[in-house]
């Protein structure tokens, strides 16, 4: 079973939690001044990766981000935001909107399910080991709150 597949199916907070696929940390990304940095280089010892498109799902990407600004200040969560298809000259305005200075411009990342327009999470540790891959459902707003409880810092 594809793990996009695996992750849509789960119907209880089951998550892909142990499995780690490669991620390639030196992939280059583009911050909201417009220069070129390293994955790797925004790493910390755990941190949640947030995923979507310019294109992905308004109102899903409404919930989630909402659901994160919760989580954020209540638990400490320490999460970077990684957006595809964006203008670079808009990343600045999302760091508003998103109160996050996090936020960075990559088109495509190494997963098989990258493609997609469905927003997704995952931690990702400073040698660039993933786990907890996770797609919020905004019909299940209690999975995605259960998921972000378990990164408290």
């Amino acid at each position: 079973m594809a793990l996009q597949e695996e992750m849509l199916r789960t119907d209880s907070l089951e998550t892909v939690k142990n499995r780690s696929i490669p991620f390639d940390i030196n992939e280059e990304i583009t911050d909201a001044r417009n220069s070129s940095l390293k994955i790797k280089d925004i790493l910390e010892d755990s941190l949640l990766i947030v995923r979507f498109s310019v294109y992905s799902c308004r109102d899903c990407l409404d919930f989630l981000i909402s659901e994160l600004e919760h989580a954020r200040k209540e638990n400490k969560i320490k999460m970077a935001m990684l957006i595809a298809n964006i203008p670079v000259r808009d990343l600045h305005v999302k760091c508003k909107e998103y109160d996050t200075p996090l936020i960075y411009r990559i088109d495509s990342l190494s997963f098989d399910f990258d493609y997609s327009l469905t927003p997704y999470v995952f931690m990702v540790d400073k040698k660039g080991h993933t786990s907890n891959f996770f797609i919020p459902r905004k019909e299940f707003p209690d999975q995605t709150k259960d998921y972000l409880r378990r990164f408290r810092s």
